[in-house]
């Protein structure tokens, strides 16, 4: 094996990327976050961006950032956002059938279903 290869397998994000990264899309749910600008906060190419953040997190970006809006799509429910156009627009959802799609698939119900859940 060529030592280029073998040092290339072992990169890693360092903590302090990774909480930049991390620190960034909470800041920006709402926003579009695209894989230049997040590469850009970590200092690092896309193709880094994707390969290395899989290593640290387990998951892909795009993966991270739609549990993370799902997350505070539901935060949101749970403090008792009724209109859920406004959940779908400040979690970063492209609409609300966007949102409802996402968090069927997470939670097993619909942001309706959820909120009258938690609720009660």
């Amino acid at each position: 094996m060529d030592a280029g290869y073998g040092s290339k397998s072992r990169a890693r994000l360092s903590p302090g990327q990774l909480d930049r990264i991390q620190r960034y899309i909470g800041s920006n749910i709402a926003d579009d976050l695209s894989l230049p600008e997040l590469a850009q906060i970590a200092g690092i190419s896309i193709s880094h961006l994707t390969v290395l953040f899989r290593r640290a997190t387990g998951t892909s970006v795009h993966q991270y950032v739609l549990r993370r809006r799902i997350q505070h799509a539901i935060s949101m429910l749970s403090r008792g956002a009724t209109r859920l156009c406004d959940v779908a627009q400040e979690a970063g959802f492209a609409d609300q059938s966007h949102l409802a799609r996402c968090v069927r698939r997470y939670t097993g119900m619909t942001p309706t279903a959820l909120s009258r859940a938690l609720h009660g």
